[in-house]
């Protein structure tokens, strides 16, 4: 009797087990296409819904598709497809980049800039490579770009200075400390010459100074 009830209570452990671990796998819960699956949904699965009206959707607890993340017209890819989640998502970009193939990726935009001064259309790498210094207009930040990353560099033998110009009543922190409102940000002119400024708040930019002597006027 004791040998069966060990048996017993041994095979009912190991159902628990089989039924605790049968999830679906890494692939089946992150899916992606060009319009929601019909039906209901599996708890925690995540859906890239691709397109000009593309986000990334969540499926909870009753079964439906609810929209976590989407984005700007203005920032999708060439091909329509979403780039990268920022605007109504609790953490601003944390979609993952989708490539116009539909496939993970992570990458960023960049722009190659031959004249100054530039006003950045949106976050990524803006390099200069420009004969001399360049102006970069930093964008107002509003409460659906904060989060925002914004990266400067010289081009391969380009030696110009690099001055990022803030919008008015903003300001930029370097190393924790204030600059002036509507000041500038300006690098020493030397090759390799690299910052990143990540928007912080609608008046604050936070700076990560890469490669250069840079000033906080």
């Amino acid at each position: 009797m004791k040998r069966l009830l060990l048996l017993s209570l041994l095979f009912a452990g190991f159902a628990l087990c089989q039924t605790t671990t049968s999830t679906l796998s890494t692939a089946a819960r992150i899916r992606r296409g060009a319009a929601l699956p019909a039906g209901a949904c599996v708890e925690s699965q995540v859906f890239y819904l691709m397109g000009a009206l593309g986000g990334q959707y969540v499926c909870n607890s009753a079964g439906v598709w609810v929209l976590a993340g989407a984005r700007a017209s203005t920032e999708l890819s060439d091909s329509g497809g979403l780039v990268r989640g920022a605007g109504s998502m609790v953490t601003p970009g944390a979609i993952p980049v989708v490539s116009s193939s539909g496939e993970l990726a992570e990458w960023a935009p960049i722009t190659i800039s031959t004249s100054s001064p530039v006003t950045p259309s949106g976050g990524g790498f803006y390099l200069n490579n420009s004969a001399g210094n360049i102006v970069y207009n930093l964008p107002s930040i509003t409460t659906a770009t904060v989060g925002r990353q914004y990266c400067f560099r010289n081009y391969t033998t380009r030696t110009g200075t690099i001055t990022l110009q803030l919008p008015a009543s903003t300001y930029a922190d370097v190393d924790g400390a204030n600059g002036s409102a509507a000041g500038t940000l300006v690098s020493g002119g030397s090759a390799g010459d690299s910052a990143c400024v990540v928007a912080a708040s609608t008046t604050q930019y936070i700076a990560y100074i890469g490669v250069g002597a840079w000033v906080n006027n």
